[in-house]
């Protein structure tokens, strides 16, 4: 590969280290090591983010299982207090992007559920 083409799956990832920075390309396969998330869109109905940053405490739900609103999907510890992330409709969970022990930032993509035409008030 030339030392200046973009490989064929890959994001920018741009790192500042005081006032230097540096771009280069990043793997998506990296980027999945890395723990790189997508942040959850509030206009769609079946994706839900974490409200705060925190640590993952238990995934209470599996890829496949059926959910009402307002189901505990996800215990998070916050500032030494529990959060709970609650479903926003019903459901079936399409993907789960977190597991046990891992951090999340506010607004990360968490859990997505198939909601089918269910749409949020």
């Amino acid at each position: 590969m030339a030392l200046n083409s973009k490989p064929k799956s890959s994001r920018w990832l741009i790192a500042y280290t005081n006032i230097w920075f540096k771009t280069s390309w990043l793997d998506k396969n990296k980027a999945k090591k890395l723990k790189l998330r997508s942040k959850a869109d509030s206009d769609t109905a079946g994706e839900i983010g974490a409200p705060m940053p925190g640590n993952i405490i238990e995934v209470k739900v599996k890829v496949g299982q059926q959910v009402k609103k307002n189901d505990v999907l996800i215990v998070m510890s916050v500032m030494k207090t529990e959060t709970l992330i609650h479903a926003s409709a019903d459901g079936v969970v399409k993907e789960i992007f977190v597991e046990v022990g891992g951090q999340v930032a506010q607004n990360d993509l968490v859990v997505v559920l198939d909601v089918g035409e269910v749409k949020l008030k």
